[in-house]
């Protein structure tokens, strides 16, 4: 089976979504009837990513609330990472309160580990700011996520960094812009989630 897990890795580096979520599936039955949690929990998080990645956002949510009952009691990255990609399909339904939900119990997780993995999804949180019409905040947690692409180097961030930009540029000045994302470029992790769950713009 670690074969396998290798095996969806490479598809996935090499663009093979479709591939790789079958694959998944596969290795995720068979690690649940040989009562594999760890596998089946990694499977679970591939699938819940791949699903994300391919425009299924009703799957990635059901695979994400799947990992997160079956393993609710740990505290490690996949449960992390199954929090982000929730978020991240909730969005994509338009399910923006829900979203903000995620991203809370998220925050909440990050924190308690030194702010991990907080980086590669803080475009997340700009766009939640975005959504909720909170423009100034946005521009500034863009700024702060901008800087973490740069250093993380994930693609993960690039959808909602684009659309987040594409609202702020639309009600913001270029100099305002400009102006919010070095001062958000700036922020500790702590003060940019404080700033992105406010409910008013700061």
């Amino acid at each position: 089976m670690q074969r396998q897990l290798a095996t969806v890795s490479v598809m996935r580096s090499a663009g093979q979504l479709g591939q790789a979520k079958r694959v998944c599936e596969v290795l995720l039955t068979q690690s649940q009837a040989h009562g594999l949690d760890v596998v089946a929990s990694t499977a679970l998080a591939d699938l819940a990513g791949l699903s994300l990645a391919v425009g299924e956002s009703r799957a990635a949510v059901k695979h994400c609330r799947e990992l997160l009952a079956h393993g609710r009691h740990r505290r490690d990255n996949i449960v992390l990472q199954a929090m982000a990609v929730m978020a991240a399909a909730l969005f994509m339904q338009k399910e923006v309160e829900q979203a903000r939900g995620a991203l809370v119990v998220f925050a909440e997780a990050s924190r308690s580990r030194g702010w991990e993995w907080f980086d590669l999804y803080s475009a997340l949180f700009a766009l939640l700011a975005a959504l909720e019409g909170r423009h100034e905040t946005a521009a500034r947690v863009l700024g702060y996520a901008e800087r973490a692409q740069h250093q993380v180097g994930d693609a993960q961030l690039a959808q909602a960094l684009e659309q987040a930009h594409g609202m702020v540029n639309a009600m913001l000045s270029p100099a305002v812009v400009n102006r919010l994302s070095q001062e958000g470029a700036q922020m500790a992790p702590a003060t940019v989630c404080s700033w992105a769950l406010a409910r008013v713009d700061r």
